[in-house]
């Protein structure tokens, strides 16, 4: 019977588009077994069980669980939208509230399935080395280039940006937060967020425009 659903799955799928709406099923259902059974347990069986669909739907579109991880954790984090938003320049928000957005939208406060989520992600990444390299690749680096567009605007055209201290400030949240959920065994919240752009972030920035002005 098994058998039978999947390769009439596999003939309604063969030659037609991917329905983005069962993609994100998909995605979902990934990131959902993630967080309840951590990434060493989490099978495509159990996606495909999760998402109602068959294995060779899932491996149509991703070619294997590392795949579909790494694009659940794009799925979910909007980097893409928030760097067209950051490419626009618009200043007429204060740059603190953008900090507290960014962190916010990419970490997932406003979702305890994606915190416990990237928790067990970031738990097997020592493990799992291309896990690793992928997730610096595709959601660390963006999320860099989100906060070097946002914070942009507010150094004076042409400046001479100190390369190792942007890199610092944008690694702060997401350490911090990371280290936070991941070995403290602790959620976080937006008052968290917060007190991280607050006490730590807005006053090093600060203290790197000033050594901006004075070059």
């Amino acid at each position: 019977m098994g058998n039978h659903l999947e390769n009439n799955d596999e003939k309604k799928d063969r030659g037609r588009p991917f329905d983005k709406s069962l993609n994100n099923i998909i995605l979902e259902s990934a990131f959902e077994l993630i967080a309840q059974v951590g990434y060493d347990a989490l099978t495509i069986d159990a996606i495909a069980k999760k998402a109602k669909v068959s294995k060779t739907t899932i491996y149509r579109r991703w070619s294997s669980k590392e795949d579909i991880v790494v694009e659940a954790v794009l799925w979910i984090n909007p980097l893409e939208k928030l760097l067209e938003k950051a490419a626009q320049r618009d200043t007429t928000q204060s740059l603190r509230i953008q900090l507290i957005e960014l962190l916010n939208l990419s970490m997932g406060e406003e979702h305890g399935i994606s915190q416990q989520a990237l928790a067990a992600i970031n738990a097997a990444i020592p493990f799992h080395k291309q896990l690793g390299e992928r997730m610096q690749v595709d959601f660390y680096n963006k999320f860099k280039s989100v906060f070097i567009a946002t914070i942009l605007p507010y150094f004076k055209p042409g400046s001479k940006i100190n390369d190792e201290k942007i890199t610092l400030l944008a690694d702060l949240g997401p350490a911090l937060i990371t280290y936070r959920v991941h070995l403290l065994k602790n959620s976080f919240d937006l008052s968290y967020i917060e007190s991280i752009v607050d006490d730590l972030m807005i006053p090093m920035l600060n203290s790197v425009l000033e050594e901006e002005e004075e070059l």
